[in-house]
């Protein structure tokens, strides 16, 4: 979500997904005629960029509460949200350090913030002050940035204002985290910091 210079949402993430998934079908050889999709975001939207996408003769249709409509919808719903907790529940942390906090584990839950699991988990588990949590989670998400910026270490980004410097020496700068003179404006948002520290906001 954090990519540069144009930033890759929720909407168009599960769009691709679902459109990436649609092709290897059709590659295997099925004959697919109808499609019904739970939208995401605005129907006529998603509908338009299905048809500029397919150009095989299949009758679209993307629908609001899909799933509560449409048994076929219901049980793709189904499928996909068992296949999602089993991952989840499985998860390897790629920061092979972190250890979730004890009667925590992976308990993460929905993901929701009304979530009561969901909620000790993000209560429990800001194990850094600078990087805050493993890169599993979602830094857009407010419940993060809230937590980010009551219980971690501000951390200064200067791309909007430096990007030039930043691609010629593939850093920017945190030194703010340690102290020193403000610069130039920061801008305040959710933490993410990538390889080479090639982008770096709040933590």
């Amino acid at each position: 979500m954090f990519r540069t210079p144009k930033p890759y949402n929720l909407n168009d993430m599960s769009h691709d997904a679902a459109m990436d998934m649609l092709r290897k079908v059709l590659d295997a050889g099925v004959n697919v005629t109808d499609v019904i999709i739970d939208t995401v975001g605005i129907p006529e939207a998603y509908l338009t960029k299905l048809y500029r996408a397919f150009d095989s003769g299949i009758t679209f249709r993307v629908e609001k509460k899909a799933d509560a409509n449409h048994k076929v919808v219901s049980a793709a719903s189904i499928a996909a949200k068992v296949a999602r907790d089993e991952i989840a529940a499985n998860w390897v942390f790629a920061e092979k350090a972190y250890e979730p906090a004890e009667g925590t584990g992976v308990e993460w839950a929905s993901g929701y913030p009304s979530d009561p699991k969901c909620k000790k988990w993000v209560e429990a588990n800001l194990q850094d002050k600078v990087f805050c949590y493993p890169d599993v989670i979602r830094f857009s998400w407010k419940p993060i940035k809230d937590a980010c910026l009551e219980r971690g270490y501000p951390v200064k980004f200067e791309a909007d204002d430096e990007e030039e410097d930043m691609m010629g020496e593939g850093l920017v700068s945190i030194s703010d985290v340690f102290g020193g003179p403000k610069k130039k404006r920061a801008r305040m948002g959710g933490n993410k910091v990538t390889r080479g520290m090639q982008y770096a906001d709040i933590v």
